[in-house]
C-alpha cells in the first residue's frame, strides 16, 4: 500500500489532468507552472481569504465526471 500512495504522490496531478479532472485548456507543463501559489500565499500574508487569493488568475478544477459538464 505504501508503494502504491509514494508512486500516485508523484504522478497524481498528471493522472487528474489525463482524466479531465483538472481544466484541459492548456497544456499540462504551463498549467503546472500556473499553479504554483508559494509567491501569492506570502503576499496574501495573514489575509484571512487566503485561500481564495491563491487561487485568483488559476484554472478551475472540474467536477464533469459523468458528462454533466459542471466545474468548481
Amino acid at each position: 500500500m505504501v508503494a502504491i500512495l509514494l508512486f500516485l504522490n508523484g504522478y497524481l496531478d498528471e493522472l487528474a489532468y489525463d482524466i479531465g479532472a483538472v481544466d484541459r485548456s492548456l497544456p499540462f507543463s504551463v498549467l503546472k507552472a500556473k499553479s504554483h501559489v508559494n509567491e501569492r500565499a506570502k503576499a496574501a500574508n495573514d489575509d484571512p481569504r487566503l485561500s481564495v487569493r491563491i487561487r485568483e488568475g488559476l484554472p478551475r478544477m472540474s467536477l464533469d465526471l459523468g458528462g454533466a459538464g459542471v466545474t468548481r
